[in-house]
């Protein structure tokens, strides 16, 4: 996924540094992996969640030379990490709240018109 390259790209970046700060990693983590991995996160992400929580784990445990095995919890709670799933929520519902207020006009507001009436045709 675009989310796993980018971490691959940043934790070359961080280690060329020399930088050994886990707050400097979490910046650069939500700035530049996050935002890569939340893309158009509103339209797909409530399908994708699981996939978009392990990018974030696995980010972490790469950078601390931690085994896969190693518990989520363990790396969330230690490194004080929230989970994704609340900020795709939220933009989710912000897009969902736009669509709502669009005029029927608006291509994105056709185009999901027109995805609900295939879904009720079944």
């Amino acid at each position: 996924s675009k989310g796993l390259v980018a971490v691959g790209s940043t934790k070359h970046l961080f280690q060329r540094s020399r930088c050994n700060s886990m707050e400097v990693w979490k910046k650069l983590y939500s700035s530049v992996v996050l935002a890569t991995t939340l893309y158009g996160a509103e339209v797909w992400g409530l399908d994708q969640v699981e996939a978009v929580e392990r990018v974030q784990v696995k980010a972490f445990k790469s950078l601390l030379f931690l085994p896969l095995n190693t518990p989520d919890t363990f790396i969330r709670r230690e490194l004080g990490l929230f989970h994704i799933k609340a900020v795709i929520f939220k933009k989710a519902l912000a897009w969902w709240n736009r669509l709502c207020r669009m005029s029927e006009d608006r291509f994105p507001r056709q185009c999901f018109t027109r995805l609900l009436v295939l879904d009720r045709a079944g």
